[in-house]
């Protein structure tokens, strides 16, 4: 279990009350471990496997508030170009616990996966989804039900959307649990969801988007003032490569290919569509750009609010946009906009993931159940080998 962490905001976090910096700072708990650091529009929630919570600190306890206990939370370093310098100077301040018990909500919290958007905790199941209203001063909870179509094979929530959506195992798609089609003769196998603030959504398959909502500084290219509210319509642009992964920010969308490139479009005030490569100062980008920029082999790909983080298969980290660009400069910004550092070499303590959530960025290690841990073990070890770019072939044997 783990009892720290590192925290970059850019707005105070709202429940547990720590200020906006501009750098990472790193915070310890006395007496208190987690597995799982849940990331939201400034809100910050803690899951608990030892206990099955999911919990939250506050500075005025809610009025569903497990008050059993305090918790005293520790400022430890202020780091920029010294990723080991420590400070140590902050009293300890004491938060009131709010906790969830996930049995009592859903029933076997091993079955379950926790993600985390604008106003709102989603509690997964193959089957359900139990829904948590953190915004409320009494926090609301309700359950939908995808039984009867087959289960859930995908799910999204952006950042700051007010938006989730569900693509069940017979190929249905969900928005707020509202059924929506596609309108195309084609038929398109959709492989990604992204939702951005608004009613904006989108939809991935093959080299092609399919978008709904808002269309608010071009989020989805200038090709309309707002997509239909009815249905999904078809952007007509086409990627150069399949599409493996499709997140949104505010208001802008990053694309990564299965060629390893990424684009994006939409609002640019910080440069997260374009980390800072070549957009003489354009502040929304009206249609889907190449980010000509070597980022290595990536895997994965996210949205803040208005920034953009891609992590590769060596564990490198570039961010892009809010709360970054706001650091000093540093032999770690690549320039003003862009900074980037390796998640396994952080830190004296080893971490593992970052939680990006509506203005700022945790980074954390998260600890995996068995089966998972194995799962990462091997994508890890297959990363290393595939970035050294000297294999042709490879056969994978798995003995049951």
């Amino acid at each position: 279990m783990s009892k720290s962490f590192w925290l970059a905001n850019y707005f105070a976090s709202a429940n547990l009350g720590l200020e906006s910096t501009t750098r990472w700072t790193k915070y310890e708990f006395d007496d208190f471990k987690f597995s799982k650091i849940l990331s939201g529009d400034r809100f910050v929630f803690f899951v608990c496997s030892d206990t099955n919570r999911l919990v939250e600190f506050t500075s005025k306890p809610r009025s569903i508030a497990d008050n059993s206990m305090a918790i005293k939370i520790k400022k430890k370093s202020n780091v920029f170009d010294s990723l080991l310098m420590e400070t140590d100077t902050t009293p300890q301040e004491v938060k009131h616990v709010t906790g969830y018990y996930i049995n009592d909500l859903m029933g076997n919290p091993k079955k379950i996966q926790y993600r985390m958007g604008g106003g709102h905790i989603f509690l997964l199941e193959k089957t359900r989804i139990g829904i948590i209203d953190y915004i409320e001063t009494d926090p609301k909870f309700k359950i939908e039900d995808y039984s009867s179509f087959g289960g859930i094979n995908k799910f999204f929530c952006g950042p700051l959307s007010s938006h989730h959506v569900v693509l069940t195992n017979d190929r249905r798609v969900f928005v707020n649990n509202q059924q929506f089609s596609l309108n195309t003769k084609e038929s398109p196998t959709i492989i990604k969801l992204a939702a951005c603030c608004g009613s904006g959504v989108v939809l991935a398959s093959d080299k092609h988007l399919y978008a709904r909502g808002d269309n608010t500084f071009n989020v989805f290219t200038s090709v309309n003032n707002d997509f239909s509210s009815s249905f999904f319509e078809k952007i007509p642009f086409e990627f150069p490569a399949n599409i493996k992964d499709v997140k949104c920010g505010f208001f802008h969308t990053i694309v990564l290919l299965e060629n390893n490139q990424i684009f994006g479009c939409g609002y640019n005030t910080l440069k997260q569509s374009t980390f800072g490569i070549a957009d003489a100062g354009i502040d929304s980008l009206s249609d889907f750009r190449l980010i000509e920029f070597d980022f290595g082999i990536p895997k994965e790909i996210a949205c803040s609010s208005r920034g953009t983080v891609v992590i590769n298969t060596n564990g490198d980290v570039f961010m892009a946009g809010e709360v970054v660009s706001d650091f000093p400069p540093s032999e770690l910004k690549l320039n003003p906009s862009l900074f980037k550092f390796n998640i396994t070499t952080f830190d004296r303590e080893e971490f593992n993931t970052i939680s990006v959530g509506g203005w700022q960025y945790v980074i954390y290690y998260e600890i995996f159940d068995e089966t998972r841990k194995g799962e990462l073990h091997m994508k890890r070890n297959l990363g290393s080998l595939l970035s050294t770019k000297a294999l042709s072939d490879l056969v994978i044997i798995i003995d049951v």
